[in-house]
């Protein structure tokens, strides 16, 4: 594939004798290895967007967090990082921290109350199996 690149691209200079005895051994080489290459900068270039990223770029960003996010699907894994890459000094509104319990696949919802914040469990008969966790969390 990138031997014929090759090929193409230079013959328009004419300064090169392109055909098999001279110079395209040494074409065939250097397109094999570019050929070879190719496919590892289509995984780093997958693994470097959030967006696409399927294994090592998801581990590599959650290892940045104190804890991990609690998600398993790839697509869960790409959320929950994305809220907390979102979390500022503006995310402390309750729409902001419930967007980031449900990135970090927390089913909690936080409501403001005259007291202060209150974080509640729907869908869930007493407390959490893994509470303290998900208030240390929290």
């Amino acid at each position: 594939m990138y031997e014929q690149y090759l090929i193409r691209l230079l013959a328009p200079l004419s300064l090169y004798n392109l055909r098999a005895p001279h110079n395209g051994g040494e074409l065939a080489a250097l397109g094999g290895e570019l050929d070879s290459v190719s496919g590892l900068v289509e995984l780093v270039e997958r693994e470097s967007l959030l967006a696409t990223a399927e294994s090592e770029g998801l581990d590599r960003r959650e290892v940045l967090f104190a804890h991990k996010p609690a998600a398993v699907t790839q697509e869960d894994r790409r959320e929950a990082i994305a809220a907390l890459l979102r979390i500022s000094e503006d995310s402390l509104t309750p729409e902001a921290i419930n967007d980031t319990l449900t990135g970090c696949g927390i089913r909690a919802k936080a409501e403001e109350t005259a007291e202060g914040l209150r974080v509640i469990f729907p869908k869930t008969a007493g407390i959490p199996a893994d509470f303290e966790q998900i208030q240390s969390i929290i």
